[in-house]
């Protein structure tokens, strides 16, 4: 009589990252000058233009699956199972920006009347495939991103996956009681965690570079004070980054890897982990 009933199989997947259609969308380039930041590198590239793949798709998602179940006696059973699952790719793409100023001419005048149609001078240019895209005058700082505008991660095709197990054992006591205790574990690895990451960040050796110690009380005045300050300007840093650059930001912005922006985020980048483990019984 047979006690041990064993099933197993294996699934691929395959999904891709997103992507506009026509490759309009920006992705940050940590090495593309920027024409409004005086050439520094640090400005914005187009699937279309550069002929270029902003992250890669994975291959590799096979989850195979096992599971057994083992009659021990007549009213006891084991049960266990193990399989790797992966999750679709993440559908955050590149983000897509066009944007114009429209300012009345004067004190008082309107800047357009909708009754003769918005004006062509108005209606931004698009696609805009200019790597100065932001910010968005030479010499101006682009503090704060649009919405899905950043970087997306190179990894982006490559989809979270789980591990996944368990083990349960079955015992009836009589005709209408049966118990139950199992135990149940996953791991997950890749998980898109677009909180950990700012390119834009000031690192310990940035400061160590630049001879600076965060415990020091003169440096935490001095990363505050604009690079017009009397404390900035003697300690050697009243010369701008690039040519325009405001002198009224701070020492902090201006020692920035990228000082034309703020906060660069990170799209897509599979660094979360997730676990979990749990005892499970039930009695019927």
């Amino acid at each position: 009589k047979r006690n041990v009933t064993l099933t197993y199989g294996v699934r691929w997947d395959y999904g891709t990252y997103a992507t506009e259609e026509y490759g309009r969308s920006a992705d940050f380039s940590p090495t593309t000058p920027n024409p409004n930041a005086g050439d520094r590198p640090g400005a914005w590239i187009f699937q279309q233009t550069c002929h270029c793949k902003f992250a890669s798709n994975y291959p590799y998602a096979v989850g195979p699956r096992v599971g057994v179940a083992w009659q021990i006696t007549p009213k006891t059973v084991l049960r266990a199972g193990w399989g790797l699952i992966y999750a679709q790719t993440n559908l955050v793409s590149a983000g897509i920006l066009a944007t114009n100023t429209v300012s009345s001419p004067s004190p008082g005048a309107p800047a357009m009347i909708l009754a003769n149609g918005i004006p062509t001078n108005t209606i931004p240019t698009w696609p805009n495939f200019n790597p100065g895209l932001l910010p968005s005058q030479p010499g101006s700082v682009a503090t704060n991103l649009p919405g899905g505008l950043g970087w997306l991660d190179p990894n982006s095709g490559r989809p979270a996956r789980q591990n996944q197990w368990s083990v349960n054992i079955q015992r009836e006591f009589s005709s209408n009681l049966v118990l139950e205790v199992g135990y149940v574990g996953n791991r997950g690895a890749w998980w898109p965690a677009p909180g950990l990451q700012n390119l834009n960040g000031i690192t310990p050796q940035i400061l160590a570079a630049h001879g600076l110690n965060l415990a020091d009380a003169t440096t935490q005045r001095l990363l505050t004070s604009p690079l017009n300050s009397p404390l900035a300007i003697a300690n050697g840093f009243g010369t701008p980054p690039y040519p325009g650059f405001p002198l009224t930001n701070t020492v902090n912005q201006a020692i920035r890897p990228f000082p034309q922006f703020g906060f660069i985020p990170a799209i897509n980048d599979p660094l979360g982990k997730t676990w979990y483990d749990s005892l499970q019984v039930k009695l019927t």
